[in-house]
């Protein structure tokens, strides 16, 4: 792997998932403090203190950030691996750090699919369409007639 290459890596990703990662962060740390001056005011004012839909919103977020370190930190890794410790002088010649690269990238880059899907499926009304499309009732029938 050239150096050049390993630059275009390191400023195309690595930066970008750092600076994401801190930003999810952020969001989470915002969200908590947010659900407990939430509840903190419903304990005040008397009433039950719910937090049903800010609690969602944390499992979302979590789940989200979650997927997203999933998706991008073994190029991340990786390519730190490559610059730190040289590891492509040592993989197989069939798996050449290229290759891998561009296996890791199809990884990260699947993250942007998973994303809207993630917040679809947290939502009731989409789950519901879900459930009533011919798509779910097929994959049903399939799983029935596999069973026989």
């Amino acid at each position: 792997m050239s150096g050049s290459y390993i630059v275009f890596v390191l400023t195309l990703h690595v930066i970008p998932f750092l600076c994401t990662l801190c930003a999810y962060l952020w969001m989470v740390t915002v969200v908590r403090r947010h659900v407990t001056a939430i509840k903190q005011i419903r304990r005040t004012a008397g009433r039950r203190a719910r937090g049903r839909s800010t609690s969602r919103a944390v499992v979302t977020t979590l789940i989200v950030v979650g997927v997203y370190f999933l998706c991008w930190a073994p190029i991340g890794f990786f390519t730190m691996s490559v610059v730190v410790f040289k590891i492509d002088r040592h993989l197989p010649s069939r798996w050449s750090a290229d290759v891998l690269l561009t296996y890791l990238l199809v990884l990260a880059v699947s993250n942007s699919i998973y994303n809207p899907l993630i917040y679809a499926f947290k939502l009731d009304i989409i789950r519901r369409q879900f459930r009533a499309s011919v798509l779910f009732r097929c994959l049903k029938l399939c799983c029935k007639v596999n069973r026989r």
